[in-house]
């Protein structure tokens, strides 16, 4: 650490919690420096020894939900009065995976793992339009990320991509003619609906948790 920094961001880097969270926790008086309770806005340095009351950190959720295409997603049943917050939220019209959870440390590292989509066109695929999305294509705004393109059939494909802006693969295939007739994303990171049907949700195992964790170098 070459300079002081504030210590929210310290406990953020350090994968303790988001900043957020790291300000509830110096609040509550939870966190201290040199043996002396923290302040919000305290800045620290190598010579500095934080701790943490362990028991002050909240126990971290991970919820896979299955998302049906034509709805907005939403956490319902046992689930429902949880703290979760919904990360890489899905448009109405497409279906498939999306995550819940307390631990604010996956906020701005998902966006950036990859994700897969199986999806529909409304005609058949031709090797210039998979060259095209496998290569970037130029949008109104920006430039698409090169991606994985896999066929199915002569109208279904599957794609990896690994950025995530609103409607990025239906206007992917428009910017080339084609309209998505169905969408559905089935993976984010090791994270698969595996074991999912639609509209349900579960809590990811220990052994998905590590290695998630691990991918997004938390």
């Amino acid at each position: 650490m070459p300079e002081p920094m504030r210590l929210n961001r310290y406990l953020a880097l350090k994968g303790v919690a988001s900043r957020r969270e790291a300000d509830r926790l110096i609040s509550a008086g939870k966190v201290l420096i040199n043996g002396q309770p923290a302040v919000l806005g305290t800045k620290v340095n190598d010579r500095d020894q934080v701790e943490i009351n362990q028991d002050a950190t909240p126990k971290r959720t991970y919820l896979l939900c299955f998302k049906p295409a034509g709805e907005l997603a939403k956490l319902v049943g046992q689930y429902s009065d949880r703290k979760l917050t919904l990360l890489e939220p899905l448009d109405k019209e497409t279906a498939g995976l999306v995550i819940a959870t307390n631990d604010g440390r996956l906020t701005a590292r998902l966006p950036d793992c990859e994700q897969e989509y199986h999806v529909c066109v409304d005609k058949k695929l031709t090797p210039m339009f998979q060259k095209a999305i496998a290569n970037g294509v130029k949008l109104e705004d920006t430039m698409s990320k090169p991606c994985q393109l896999k066929k199915i059939n002569n109208q279904e494909f599957n794609l990896i991509l690994t950025e995530n802006k609103a409607n990025l693969v239906r206007r992917m295939c428009a910017a080339l003619g084609y309209q998505v007739t169905g969408l559905k994303r089935t993976r984010i990171a090791n994270l698969t609906l595996a074991g999912l049907k639609s509209g349900q949700q579960k809590i990811i195992s220990p052994l998905e948790q590590e290695k998630l964790l691990k991918i997004l170098g938390i």
